[in-house]
């Protein structure tokens, strides 16, 4: 790679890593506060919880995704 090629490049790069370091920090905001402000027990509960949530709202989604193009249809 060139010096110009790579100036280019460290322009977006240096922004896409800044921002990419604060959505770490908002991430993991709420799992920090909850390790201070309770025991690890809760932590790991947290964790377990959060993820299968989070896959248990797509459900309903995917569902919507296929009803609501053949409710419209029917309503025709």
């Amino acid at each position: 790679l060139s010096k110009e090629l790579l100036k280019k490049i460290s322009k977006y790069s240096i922004f896409i890593m800044v921002t990419g370091g604060g959505s770490m920090i908002i991430g993991y905001t709420d799992i920090m506060a909850l390790t201070f402000f309770s025991g690890l027990k809760q932590v790991a509960l947290y964790s377990i919880a959060l993820p299968t949530a989070r896959i248990l709202m797509y459900i309903p989604d995917a569902i919507g995704d296929v009803l609501l193009p053949l409710t419209s249809e029917t309503r025709k």
